[in-house]
């Protein structure tokens, strides 16, 4: 097979490596015959070189991945984001970063091992809808806080004035 015709699959470790281990075979049987490979920290790889026929690729960057430090690759057929929960919750960064592979299509593949589909799309109204319920909380917070504040200034009053009662 030609090299630039090669079918490459991309895993983007941001789960545990026990993760990975059920990861692995699913990719494996999805995508049969495709090269593999793992993009892992620096701290990762030795675990990651556990594979042996997978490619370990360390991410040149400390810290989370991110968009702002993309890692130049090859055409991949597809990138799979493992998420260390059901829903993928927290892992914005991530698929953020996975819009910047070059890749036919992209998976997120949670901790129960479901694969779904990641659209571009999806990411931005995922960072939408994340945008605006932190809005929304830092503006319902606010209230709350001075609600809290006049409960709690309240009983306190009461509680003087119920002390200077007992000490008369």
């Amino acid at each position: 097979m030609k090299e630039e015709n090669k079918r490459r699959v991309l895993i983007i470790r941001s789960s545990g490596f026990q993760h990975i281990d059920k990861v692995l075979p699913m990719v494996r049987r999805k995508f049969k015959g495709a090269e593999i490979s793992i993009l892992t920290h620096i701290h990762g790889k030795e675990l990651a070189e556990k594979y042996g026929d997978v490619n370990v690729l360390v991410y040149p960057y400390k810290g989370n991945f991110s968009v702002m430090r993309p890692f130049k690759t090859v055409h991949y057929e597809a990138v799979i984001v493992p998420t260390g929960n059901v829903t993928g919750s927290g892992f914005m960064n991530v698929f953020m970063f996975a819009l910047t592979v070059k890749a036919k299509e992209r998976y997120i593949c949670n901790i129960k091992t479901d694969f779904k589909s990641l659209t571009t799309l999806q990411v931005f109204l995922t960072a939408i809808k994340g945008g605006l319920i932190g809005t929304a909380s830092m503006f319902f917070s606010i209230p709350a806080a001075i609600v809290v504040f006049i409960i709690w200034h309240l009983l306190g009053i009461r509680v003087i004035r119920k002390n200077e009662g007992n000490n008369k």
